[in-house]
């Protein structure tokens, strides 16, 4: 069994106001449990022969940058996750806040807050709020979901990230192998700002994990 991580950070130059997401990928192998190490399968996959990888399209760096307005300023950015695997039951895909606070922070400590919304029940970006959104999964509705910037409040409902404290969101999840060019899933960052916040970087991170079902 082996598991590696890559950790990323997403760069932009500043515009007026720059929010920061940090992603981490963490890419586990399947696990064989109750057999001598080495030996045995899973479905259709012997002992370390359908391993699973995950990448980012932009290579972690990536990020919002909003231009605030006195009534709030939204952007919308996709982040493309590809996930490839032999396995005959597919993968799933998780998203959780790297810590127990999904805010967005500044280094002087200005700060950003989580929408309330879930992945059940998620809500419209309200001003000074961030959060995400998966086209067709749990209650955010099919899209499609575009990138934006600079613009109104979209009519788009987004969910809060999870907290580490808790259980991560499952974004995707497939019943069959991915074949050799993977499935792609699309995952969209949000916020909305307004004058009253202070120009700066606003970071957090944000853990995607890939596991063999």
């Amino acid at each position: 069994m082996s598991s590696s991580s890559i950790n990323r950070k997403w760069i932009l130059l500043q515009v007026a106001l720059l929010i920061f997401l940090i992603i981490i990928l963490i890419m586990p192998a399947p696990r064989v449990l109750g057999l001598t190490y080495g030996t045995g399968g899973y479905g259709n996959c012997q002992f370390n022969t359908c391993g699973i990888t995950l990448s980012l399209a932009s290579g972690g760096m990536n990020a919002l940058s909003i231009t605030p307005t006195s009534s709030g300023s939204c952007t919308i950015k996709k982040e493309s996750a590809t996930i490839v695997t032999g396995s005959d039951t597919g993968f799933s895909l998780m998203l959780q806040d790297g810590d127990a606070d999904n805010s967005l922070k500044t280094v002087s400590g200005s700060s950003i807050a989580s929408i309330s919304g879930t992945v059940a029940t998620p809500t419209a970006l309200a001003v000074n709020t961030w959060g995400f959104r998966v086209d067709g999964v749990g209650g955010f509705g099919v899209g499609p979901t575009s990138e934006v910037t600079n613009v109104a409040t979209p009519s788009s409902l987004f969910a809060a990230v999870p907290l580490s404290t808790g259980s991560a969101a499952t974004i995707a999840k497939t019943a069959v192998s991915t074949g050799s060019t993977g499935v792609t899933v699309n995952t969209f960052f949000g916020s909305c700002i307004d004058t009253s916040k202070e120009s700066g970087q606003y970071t957090d991170a944000v853990i995607f994990t890939a596991i063999v079902n």
